[in-house]
């Protein structure tokens, strides 16, 4: 599947007339003319790209020349033949740059504040098809992919890295084609993403990807609909991202923000909690800084050790939202970590301001659980031996079900529970299970679909 396509090869055409127009209208006697966006320079007949962007900035070389001539703004007949210096667009004196890479000149730049990193480039309309071909994303060669939200803001949502990069191009690359498609309009206009896949040149790809509320999906050629995994890049909290039968799931570990208006921080870190603001101008951390380190001493001289056999201290992890963000659930292993024989993971829950912390699940009992989600004051954790944990953080109360599985998510009324069936201790199968946490009877899903979302590991 060719990635890139749609304007490049349509434009070639077009430029190839002798007037370098793609249509004229009259409107009250008037010639309106429809210009593509072209330049000629030393020679050389340009064409202005929509996914071709520049990845380093730096790597813009020397002035080649100027735009002497705007044609849109002065010519108003259809007779004209562009000329030496003319440019569709550009302003007149317009500076043109050479990109390094490109000693054939085969792609030029100008300045440009609206586009990314701040120039547009043009194609050598000869060498148009030698192009795309070479823009053609290749996973095994990205370097890196970003995401983008908007059309010129370049507001960073994410950034995907060698391998992740790369299966995030497999799977743009496995979209459906949907000549069909009519995107859907009851939400108002889709919401635009745009990605950019960098190889290491100086020019890499970019294209846009749509959001309408119910799908999303991209251009080429025809509109195509792009794998159910990709709600985990882009899926906002509390989106649904799964459904069975009528019963929508919902993407975990999203559940972030809390009733004082901030909002968890992702990091990555398990040292402690950081809360942002809530216009994102400021941070604190929930607990004492010197804490964690002070524990960490005692660990490193109490309990020494390396590789498999280190103790490592995880103060804080995976925290989530509970009881309508007026509270924050976690996972720790700070009361225990000095105990080589007890080293297990407690649940503990802590108000916003950073008071009342106490254990709500002791680990002791139902062994280390892994929190997956919360929907008011209840909590789900997966436990020991593939086991489901319902916790009310309110009452302490903890209802255990077996249900040997991995868990994947909970609906959005927080009732149900979607999860995998092990097939043996240490794999998780194929065949999907639902579960009523009000009634605990469990009921067969049908089998993980090929681009089931929760067997990606995408973030």
């Amino acid at each position: 599947m060719a990635l890139i396509k749609k304007p490049i090869i349509a434009f070639l055409a077009l430029l190839l007339t002798l007037a370098m127009l793609s249509g004229c209208r009259s409107i009250g006697g008037q010639t309106i003319i429809d210009w593509v966006d072209f330049l000629k320079l030393n020679g050389i007949s340009y064409t202005g790209q929509w996914s071709a962007v520049v990845t380093d900035p730096a790597q813009i070389g020397g002035e080649i020349g100027k735009v002497k001539f705007n044609v849109a703004d002065n010519v108003h007949h259809s007779g004209y033949k562009t000329k030496e210096g003319d440019a569709a667009f550009l302003p007149k004196g317009t500076v043109v740059y050479e990109v390094n890479g490109y000693p054939d000149r085969s792609f030029v730049a100008v300045k440009d504040s609206e586009a990314y990193n701040g120039y547009r480039l043009y194609a050598d309309d000869r060498k148009i098809r030698e192009l795309a071909a070479s823009l053609e994303p290749d996973e095994r060669k990205v370097s890196s992919a970003r995401l983008y939200e908007g059309y010129t803001d370049f507001k960073l949502l994410m950034e995907l890295k060698a391998s992740r990069a790369a299966l995030f191009v497999s799977m743009l690359k496995r979209s459906e084609e949907r000549e069909d498609y009519t995107p859907a309009v009851t939400n108002g206009d889709p919401k635009a993403y745009r990605i950019v896949l960098d190889t290491g040149d100086a020019i890499g790809y970019s294209n846009f990807l749509y959001d309408d509320g119910i799908r999303y999906y991209w251009h080429d050629n025809n509109i195509k609909l792009l794998p159910s995994e990709f709600a985990y890049y882009l899926a906002e909290p509390r989106r649904t991202v799964y459904t069975a039968g009528d019963i929508e799931f919902i993407l975990p570990h999203q559940n972030l923000l809390l009733a004082t208006g901030e909002k968890i921080k992702q990091d990555g870190s398990a040292n402690n909690i950081t809360l942002v603001s809530r216009d994102g101008s400021s941070e604190r951390s929930l607990f004492p800084d010197d804490a964690y380190e002070r524990l960490r001493e005692r660990v490193g001289k109490e309990n020494p050790g390396s590789g498999e056999g280190k103790t490592i201290l995880y103060w804080a992890s995976r925290p989530t939202a509970v009881m309508d963000g007026r509270a924050i659930a976690f996972e720790s292993n700070k009361e225990t970590v000095l105990d080589r024989e007890r080293g297990f993971f407690n649940i503990h829950l802590i108000n916003a301001d950073g008071s009342g912390e106490k254990v709500v699940v002791d680990g002791a009992k139902y062994g280390d659980a892994i929190l997956l989600d919360s929907a008011g004051s209840r909590l789900v954790a997966e436990g020991e031996g593939h086991s489901l944990l319902d916790i009310d953080v309110e009452t302490g109360a903890v209802r255990k079900h077996e249900v040997n599985g991995h868990l994947d998510a909970l609906s959005k009324d927080g009732r149900y529970v979607l999860y995998r069936g092990m097939e043996s201790d240490a794999q998780v199968g194929g065949k999907l299970w639902v579960i009523d946490l009000e009634t605990g009877q469990k009921s067969a899903a049908g089998e993980t679909p090929r681009d089931y979302i929760f067997n990606k590991g995408y973030k």
